[in-house]
């Protein structure tokens, strides 16, 4: 018997992956991630943003039903006030004057000692009532009143927690 080999030449099939082509998608998953992660932060700060600016306008309205409550003192000047003080006879139904009251929702409003007051429900806040006859203008330091006009100019400023935002909200009640 005579036995013939041949010299076949065996050609070898690689199934499956090599390991570079595993660490190039290991790569481009992992930028993927990074790129979802940044938008997931991103959209929670611009979500944090869209709270603190709903909180800051219903702080404005809340001073401006109260202001709306006491037209007197209003139309009086009452609630021109830079700081204001506690009124104790206002936290009882009786013996307080309009005047007593807008001091006291004043302090209520910008004072730390109430907890829905702006210095409670904004970081880094300021805030300020006012006649004023460009309610658009002023900074946290200084708020720019004129006290012209028959303007009311309720101005809130903030900024977001890591402080590296500042935030404005304004609106006018007309006297």
């Amino acid at each position: 018997m005579k036995r013939i080999i041949l010299d076949n030449q065996v050609k070898t099939r690689v199934n499956g992956f090599t390991l570079i082509e595993i660490m190039v998608s290991i790569v481009v998953i992992s930028i993927g991630l990074l790129g979802l992660s940044k938008l997931q932060l991103t959209s929670l700060r611009y979500n944090q943003d869209a709270y603190q600016r709903s909180i800051a306008t219903q702080l404005a309205y809340d001073i401006g039903n109260r202001m709306r409550a006491n037209k007197s003192a209003v139309l009086s000047g009452a609630y021109n006030l830079p700081t204001a003080t506690r009124v104790s006879s206002c936290l009882s139904t009786s013996a307080c004057t309009p005047a007593q009251m807008a001091s006291n929702d004043v302090y209520e409003w910008l004072s730390r000692s109430s907890p829905t007051s702006v210095a409670n429900q904004l970081p880094n806040s300021s805030a300020t009532i006012c006649i004023d006859s460009t309610p658009e203008d002023g900074v946290p330091g200084t708020h720019a009143c004129d006290g012209l006009g028959s303007q009311y100019a309720i101005k809130i400023w903030w900024s977001n927690d890591d402080g590296a935002t500042n935030f404005r909200f304004v609106t006018s009640i007309q006297v």
